[in-house]
């Protein structure tokens, strides 16, 4: 099982990674990268939010509607078009339907799948961001 520790580290360095992001996409103001691979972490990023929100909910971790927060903070720094936001908004509630179904309870499968999720979106929120910063110089 996860320790509180780790927990807390994984939380971290998702919330650092999406943290970064943020000042990325306001400097980058509504003018978004076009690319294929922009729009393919983009939306996976989303739909990890979205498994993470029910995963870390029904494993106890108390935080609320921390996970969905942060997909509301994306929308609002990503500022994308009613049919882009829906898009995003779709993933992320397959994200979040999607591991409802499979993990209704706290398992350690759950458990592994939320340490996976925290990396990837780490790595998936860091490449955005990079990705904003090269289309802003």
């Amino acid at each position: 099982m996860f320790s509180t520790a780790k927990k807390v580290i994984c939380f971290l360095c998702l919330a650092f990674a999406l943290s970064a992001y943020a000042p990325a996409v306001e400097a980058a103001s509504h003018q978004g990268p076009s690319s294929r691979s922009y729009e393919r972490n983009l939306l996976r990023l989303s739909q990890i939010l979205g498994a993470i929100h029910h995963l870390r909910e029904v494993c106890n971790a108390n935080e609320g509607q921390l996970w969905r927060k942060k997909m509301v903070e994306l929308l609002e720094t990503e500022a994308p078009t009613p049919q882009r936001r829906a898009l995003l908004v779709d993933k992320f509630n397959q994200g979040y339907r999607g591991h409802q179904l499979a993990f209704p309870a706290c398992t350690k499968k759950a458990t592994a799948r939320i340490r996976k999720f925290v990396k990837e979106g780490a790595a998936l929120a860091t490449k955005i961001a990079k990705s904003r910063e090269n289309t802003t110089n």
